[in-house]
């Protein structure tokens, strides 16, 4: 069993590049806890939401249109304040327009950063460069449950 390193996908995300803003998404929930700890110590801010309750039982924070407004505006900055490049942690294909749209602007290069058995293949390959958290065991801290 492991978790993600989240500190050690930071640093590859800003491989010598001056970092503007690192923002996590995610849910105010109580099971989101250890995850939001990780996050924040790793030097992301956060930006949480109430979840909503599906059918099923479980829950989901919508947050993919917050996401593509924050990076596109972050696309109209003032040339000082604008980044180069933005790197999105995800794989869901639903950013693949708005990475075309910010593509198009030309003010920004966009990568993505993601597991790549669930990163969408379109979105992948759009991507300025893309970052395989599974094609190197640093992104995930290992353990091992001994049976007693």
């Amino acid at each position: 069993m492991g978790s993600v390193d989240y500190r050690k996908i930071l640093e590859d995300c800003i491989h010598g590049r001056r970092l503007m803003e690192a923002i996590a998404y995610t849910c105010a929930a109580r099971t989101y806890g250890k995850r939001n700890c990780s996050l924040a110590a790793a030097g992301f801010s956060l930006r949480k939401k109430r979840y909503s309750m599906r059918d099923s039982g479980g829950f989901k924070c919508d947050w993919d249109i917050r996401m593509a407004l924050d990076a596109y505006d972050s696309c109209l900055r003032d040339e000082e304040q604008r980044p180069d490049v933005i790197v999105l942690v995800t794989g869901d294909g639903d950013f693949l327009d708005l990475m075309k749209k910010i593509r198009n602007r030309g003010s920004c290069v966009v990568e993505v950063v993601a597991f790549r058995s669930n990163v969408n293949r379109a979105l992948r390959s759009f991507a300025s460069s893309f970052l395989d958290l599974e094609s190197d065991p640093k992104y995930l801290n290992m353990w091992v449950r001994k049976n007693i």
